[in-house]
């Protein structure tokens, strides 16, 4: 006798119903149908059933039916990595972000090779700020472009931008047209300094994608640093004909032209883009403290705070601090830890030459903590030589970097950047010295609650702008700004053949940074020009469309544009001082005046004539030459005031050689601006005040 066939499961007839419900178009029928037989099959059928459905719904855009049929769905399945993808999708995108976390978890669980799991997941991990976790979890996929994406942006949000690098490098090797790699290794890059790599980066991902506007806009940040501006307006210019309203590309337009001297966005720049970018929490997150400050007259002090303060709030979140209530045991030297990335031929690195050396080590001892790589130069090396520890950080991540410098028990951080180029604000968030201060290599407020103090002086801040500063104030006796009384003046080089200077009429000075140079001080300087016949004025060389530039505003108010004559030679500092001689009068710019170039002006014997503005930056020529005693001669009241000393100076060469004889006398005054001994004084009294300690 033959058996019985098996008699068929009990859910059979309702599977074969629920298929014929799905043909006739009446899914949520069969789903219903399915819902009330159980079985394994049936949950099959079902997640099936779901999946599609929600599929169709989401390629319609129907973003409501496709969630509730996920929902549905995993209801009955909690577990399928596939629903648990795409439910854990939408909750990515409406910002729900654990209940992301929570799907994706499930789908790597189910299959933890699969690239759009791990790598969706590392997503919402990054936004959740969960970056040890997607850095463990992506390597594991070390063949991915995307993994290896993920890993750089979390060590990009860790800090540590030398292991981003890599990723992002490891990425466009595995990808070559990944164009977020390319976009990402160049932001990287740049942090890191390596322009010419960061450039080759924005370049590929400009090629991969010519209508990104961010691509171009970053590109045009590179350009600006390599000093090719013509470039960077082109590729601001680009930026902003695909982002017309783009508040950063016009701030980054604008400030690149004035280092071109080219002053067309100057009038509307307040109110077409600060006034916008300052009305909106987002468009304060574009601007950047120092571009804001080098534009002359756009913004007060108190717009100036609010924009750094937004700015070093992104450095505060999460940051656990290291060494805030370290007590700074008494009786041993105060432990001064020094933070750069200028520790070299800088103007910063100028300034602290000899300075470190000078200290007096039965009072502190110096520890500096470089943030980049400089060649090894003479400045270098004296800044190392006068130092008792050096630690190089730039290999290391903001945190680790934090607890190197939190080893060495420092008592008094100093802060030598603010918000300049590769400045490391961030890693002071960390606390690693109960006592933070910054000052020197930023003229302005950090806006940042973990920097207890500014170093200024009695000049720089007037007491009406104070609370513009989240800093406490402290003011040193004298000037501010440091002095190395060590560096040679060359015995030859200021005759005015070898500067290319005519044989007669006078020759006015001014070597600062091109975009120190505005329309309110040529206007001025063409005037002086004007009314000193037979004068030249003598500038810093620079790119050829700049020059070009200033010899058409010297002729638009008529002057005749040889009279303005660019030396483009970079000369040893030596030699660089002692052209000075072929001189009679240095003239300062306004709103941001030369601070160690004006330095460097009156250590060579040059009168420095100074008008000085209300802010920070536009008051460090006051400072100077108020220390060397000559504030009556060559401080003037009025833009009126500064062209009619100027005038007179030249006229009087017997006037003009009693003030250099003062010059020269204050210059070697013992205690005076030129004592970097007494300036290391100075310092250490302040350190000591800081520290509760008698100076």
């Amino acid at each position: 006798m033959k058996p019985h066939p098996p008699s068929l499961p009990a859910a059979a007839p309702h599977l074969a119903r629920a298929r014929e419900l799905v043909a006739e178009g009446r899914a949520d029928d069969a789903a219903a149908l399915l819902e009330r037989h159980p079985s394994p099959a049936a949950d099959s059928l079902h997640r099936t059933i779901a999946t599609r459905a929600a599929t169709a719904a989401l390629q319609r855009q129907e973003i409501a039916a496709a969630t509730a049929w996920l929902d549905r769905g995993l209801a009955r399945s909690p577990a399928d990595p596939t629903l648990n993808f795409f439910r854990g999708n939408l909750y990515q995108d409406s910002g729900h972000l654990a209940e992301a976390v929570a799907c994706l978890r499930r789908c790597v669980a189910a299959d933890p090779g699969r690239e759009e799991f791990v790598c969706n997941l590392a997503y919402s991990l990054l936004e959740a700020g969960e970056l040890a976790e997607v850095v463990a979890l992506c390597a594991a996929l070390p063949s991915s472009a995307s993994a290896q994406l993920n890993i750089g942006v979390a060590c990009s949000k860790l800090g540590d931008s030398h292991k981003a690098a890599i990723s992002y490098r490891e990425a466009t090797r595995l990808n070559p047209e990944m164009f977020a790699g390319w976009l990402n290794l160049g932001g990287t890059l740049d942090l890191l300094d390596e322009l010419t790599g960061a450039l080759a980066a924005y370049n590929r991902a400009v090629a991969l994608c010519p209508t990104s506007a961010r691509a171009h806009l970053e590109r045009g940040h590179v350009f600006n640093r390599l000093k090719r501006f013509d470039d960077a307006v082109a590729s601001f210019g680009r930026c902003l004909a695909i982002e017309p309203s783009n508040l950063e590309a016009r701030l980054a337009i604008a400030n690149a032209r004035l280092r071109l001297c080219d002053w067309q966005d100057i009038p509307s720049l307040r109110a077409e883009v600060i006034d916008p970018a300052l009305a909106s929490p987002g468009g304060i997150e574009l601007l950047t403290p120092f571009f804001l400050l080098a534009l002359p007259g756009t913004a007060t002090q108190a717009e100036l705070r609010r924009v750094a303060e937004t700015r070093s709030a992104r450095f505060g979140r999460g940051a656990v601090p290291l060494r805030a209530a370290a007590t700074i045991p008494a009786g041993r030297p105060l432990r001064i830890g020094y933070v750069s990335p200028d520790f070299g031929n800088h103007a910063v690195g100028n300034c602290l030459r000899t300075l470190f050396a000078r200290h007096d080590r039965s009072r502190v001892s110096v520890h500096a903590f470089s943030l980049l790589a400089h060649p090894e130069d003479a400045f270098r090396a004296a800044i190392r030589a006068g130092s008792d520890t050096w630690d190089d950080l730039h290999d290391l991540a903001d945190r680790p970097a934090a607890e190197a410098i939190a080893a060495r028990e420092i008592d008094v951080l100093v802060d030598l950047a603010g918000h300049t180029k590769a400045n490391r604000i961030a890693l002071f968030a960390y606390r690693p010295a109960p006592v933070q201060v910054t000052w020197l290599g930023y003229p302005g407020t950090t806006g940042a609650s973990f920097i207890d103090h500014l170093l200024a002086d009695e000049y720089l801040i007037p007491p009406e702008e104070e609370p513009a500063f989240s800093e406490h104030l402290i003011r040193l006796p004298g000037s501010y700004l440091p002095t190395d009384d060590a560096h040679d003046i060359a015995p030859s080089g200021g005759e005015r053949a070898a500067n290319a200077l005519p044989e007669s009429g006078f020759v006015f000075c001014a070597f600062n940074n091109a975009y120190k140079i505005e329309p309110l001080v040529f206007g001025a300087w063409m005037e002086i020009l004007r009314r000193t016949p037979g004068s030249v004025l003598w500038l810093r060389g620079a790119a050829p469309v700049l020059e070009a530039n200033l010899r058409r505003e010297a002729a638009a108010r008529g002057i005749e544009p040889a009279r303005l004559v660019f030396d483009p030679r970079s000369l040893p500092r030596a030699e660089h001082l002692a052209r000075h001689r072929a001189a009679g009068l240095y003239l300062d710019t306004h709103f941001y005046n030369a601070h160690s170039t004006a330095a460097d002006a009156l250590w060579a014997g040059l009168p420095v004539l100074t008008f000085p503005g209300r802010s920070f930056p536009s008051r460090v020529g006051l400072s100077l030459v108020s220390t060397l005693g000559l504030a009556d001669e060559l401080v003037a009241t009025s833009l009126e005031d500064y062209v009619e000393r100027a005038v007179a100076l030249a006229a009087a060469p017997d006037h003009l050689a009693a003030l250099r004889a003062r010059l020269a006398e204050a210059i070697t005054r013992p205690g005076g601006l030129f004592d970097t001994a007494a300036f290391a004084r100075k310092l250490e009294s302040a350190f000591a005040q800081l520290c509760r300690r008698t100076p």
